[in-house]
């Protein structure tokens, strides 16, 4: 039987000040195989330029990756954040092991790489060593992407932090809900980095608390 490997394709150019340097910007292509099956692969992953011209890119993989120096084991259908520089050289790449998917990702002026997403179940966080820097953990018992998170990696993919935002139904809503569609979650659609500041938009169902702010959920049966 004909096994077939699935790959993403990364055409990019970094970004110029002027009219000048953008067609005098290098451009590269690179192809990283990261799964067996195409449904694994994340559609639209997202990516960042940084200010020195380097490229933040994301993405799923079920089958081990082996990017520059970094090797990472997959869990289920793990993620990863990996970093070429301006002219196409592979950095290094850490990840999210187990059930995670990364939706966006920015960068700071330092070079500090900042990823948010989605996460089921219990992750391993790893640097771009493959070491585990910490464990998150979401919704018990519940195997489906509903979690968010935020990481943070500074420019030479050490670990620096991380958060978990969980969503969950009061028991009123948990009640009337028989088939699963009020299901809470948070999901992450922007992050944006201003100075020291990180500012995140995201989507959720359910009522979420975060750093003493409490966001709740509204339902037309509740």
């Amino acid at each position: 039987m004909r096994r077939f490997t699935f790959s993403m394709m990364l055409v990019l150019a970094t970004v110029a000040a002027n009219a000048k340097d953008v067609l005098d910007a290098p451009t590269w292509t690179d192809n990283l195989t990261t799964t067996t099956e195409a449904k694994d692969l994340t559609r639209a992953a997202a990516m960042a330029v940084d200010n020195e011209g380097n490229s933040i890119v994301t993405g799923s993989f079920t089958k081990d990756l082996e990017f520059a120096a970094s090797y990472l084991e997959s869990v289920a259908n793990s993620a990863f954040i990996a970093k070429y520089d301006k002219a196409g050289a592979k950095k290094w790449a850490a990840g999210l092991a187990g059930a995670a998917t990364v939706t966006t990702v920015a960068t700071d002026a330092e070079g500090n790489v900042y990823a948010a997403g989605v996460f089921a179940d219990q992750v391993a966080i790893k640097d771009a060593s493959g070491e585990t820097k910490a464990t998150i953990t979401g919704m018990a018992d519940n195997v489906k992407q509903v979690s968010g998170f935020i990481v943070k990696y500074d420019k030479q993919g050490a670990y620096v932090a991380s958060k978990t935002i969980l969503a969950e139904n009061d028991a009123k809503i948990a009640a009337l809900d028989e088939i699963g569609v009020l299901s809470s979650s948070f999901t992450a659609k922007k992050l944006v980095v201003d100075g020291n500041k990180l500012y995140l938009s995201a989507s959720y169902k359910g009522n979420v608390a975060l750093d003493g702010v409490t966001l709740q959920g509204k339902y037309a049966c509740s």
